[in-house]
């Protein structure tokens, strides 16, 4: 299990994003794993300060395989919150 926590500035407003992924792998080169995310784009609805606005909210499964030596297939199905899913595939080569 891993977490993640940033904070940083955009366009003079604060922003932080968490995240959280649990990820097994069943056999040797081929990754599962599910994340969620809690994006805060400092842009609270009330007015009253960072983190205290509405959350955006991601969630991800992921399938990664890493099929020979530098070579990675990975798959991800995104949702977003009132943006719906994304899916995107990359293939990755070491060198």
């Amino acid at each position: 299990m891993i977490s993640d926590s940033q904070r940083a500035g955009v366009s003079g407003r604060a922003c932080s994003v968490s995240m959280v992924t649990l990820d097994v792998e069943p056999w040797q080169g081929l990754h599962f794993a599910g994340t969620g995310e809690v994006l805060d784009h400092g842009e609270p609805t009330s007015g009253a300060g960072l983190g205290r606005g509405e959350a955006d909210l991601r969630a991800w499964l992921t399938v990664d395989w890493f099929f020979g030596p530098q070579l990675e297939l990975r798959t991800d199905l995104v949702w977003r919150k009132d943006r719906g899913e994304m899916l995107q595939t990359q293939l990755h080569i070491y060198l």
